[in-house]
Order: C-alpha cells, then structure tokens, then sequence
C-alpha cells in the first residue's frame, strides 16, 4: 500500500527533526558533571543558617578542623546569593548530627577552595570510579553494604581522612563521608557514619555485597585515595 503525506506533514516533519536535533544538546548540557568543584573552609566557627542572614535560625555549626584528624574542613559549595545590602552568602553542605543538611554563612568568613576529585559509587556493579578534572583516573571493584544494612545512596562528600584503630582496621585508611547508615544508629561507637576504608583484617572478597553499609577497598586502593583525594571531594553513591 502506497502512503502518500500531505503537504503540510511533510512541512511539520522536518522541522520536527530539526528541533528534536538541537534539543539533544542542551539535555547533555543541562546534566553535565563540572570538572572541579567549589568549596570553602571557614577562618573562624561559624554557625549555618536556614536562611542568608544573621538574624536566621541556626541549623548546624561549622568548625575550622575537622573532629577525627584535625584535618582542614572543606564545606562543598552549593549556591552563592548577593543580599540588597552587597553582602554575599554561601550555601553549602555540613553536618548536623546524623543528617547533611544545606546551611548558609557569610562568604567573608570563608575561603575558596576547588575541588579536582570526584567518587562515583556504582552498588549494582559493585565499583568505583575516581574522576579527576572530569576524566578517569581510578576504577577499583569494592565491597558496599548488604541486604540487611545496605549503602545509601545520594551525593555527600569526604569529611575527614584518618587512620583506624579499631579492633580489625589494624591502622588502615578511612575517608568519612556525610552519609549515615539509614539502619544502624550505633555501630562500633560510632553514629553509624559511612565511610569509605580499607578490607584490612576482613576478609569478604571486593565485588560482594557484605557490609554494614560502608565501602571497603584493597588497602593499596584506599591509601592511595588518601593521598590524593582531599575532604570536600563529592561522592556520590547509586543504585
């Protein structure tokens, strides 16, 4: 059988396709990942907002170290907002208790930093993969959380980078993230804060399912992302 267009279908479809061809670049270009990303640490404590203003009530507090290692804190940036006054404000990520949380502080209590690192967990494929100025430099297989106490996913960032001294981290590596265990409220002393660390004494092979939600990494592996990969780095984890 012999289809036959009207004049006005054959006007609409190029034109279709036409549209359809510039809408595939800017859908790439609305979810491209940056390069490097934004962060700061703060000259002084300071108290988070809720909104860009002293007069806000406080939702989290912002320290110049870090608690495990003394360690420079780094507070990825998330927006900037000039008031009508001229005073610029910061919203960024921290801690409050168990939850990470957006908070906003005055840009002039902080310094720039930028961050070349990213960590991209992958649960489904049991890897991750270490990006640095955009492009792949690292991809390790690990072990991430089990059914029971499974990892959470979502995009955090490395708080502090320290070595473990518990009874099977026998010295090895850690990089705490602002993700916590939506299961375990206590593990090992802790608030069931996730971390990426090394297997050390454990013995559950990389590529397995069988943690209590952290990521764990040969020792090589971690020590090595120690080195490079400093607090602020965004990691983020997905099914």
């Amino acid at each position: 059988m012999k289809v036959v267009l009207s004049r006005s279908i054959r006007v609409y479809l190029p034109c279709a396709l036409a549209a359809a061809a510039l809408a595939v670049p800017a859908v790439a270009q609305a979810t491209q990942v940056p390069d490097k990303f934004e962060g700061v640490t703060v000259k002084r404590y300071l108290m988070g907002r809720l909104k860009p203003t002293t007069r806000a009530r406080g939702a989290a507090h912002l320290w110049t170290n870090t608690g495990f290692s003394n360690r420079r804190a780094v507070y990825p940036v998330m927006r900037h907002q000039i008031l009508k006054d001229g005073s610029e404000w910061l919203q960024v990520r921290a801690l409050r208790n168990r939850t990470q949380v957006k908070v906003w502080i005055p840009k002039w209590a902080t310094r720039q930093v930028w961050i070349r690192y990213r960590v991209k967990i992958d649960l489904s494929s049991r890897r991750a993969t270490i990006y640095r100025d955009g492009k792949v430099v690292k991809r390790y297989r690990v072990v991430v959380g089990k059914k029971s106490t499974p990892t959470p996913t979502g995009h955090y960032y490395v708080v502090d980078r320290m070595h473990m001294h518990n009874g099977w981290g026998n010295g090895k590596w850690a990089l705490a993230t602002s993700a916590f265990s939506r299961v375990l409220k206590q593990f090992e002393g802790g608030q069931g804060q996730v971390a990426m660390h090394a297997r050390a004494l454990l013995r559950d092979p990389v590529g397995t399912a069988a943690s209590h939600g952290c990521v764990r990494f040969n020792d090589r592996e971690i020590a090595w992302m120690a080195g490079h990969v400093p607090n602020g780095t965004p990691v983020w984890i997905q099914k």
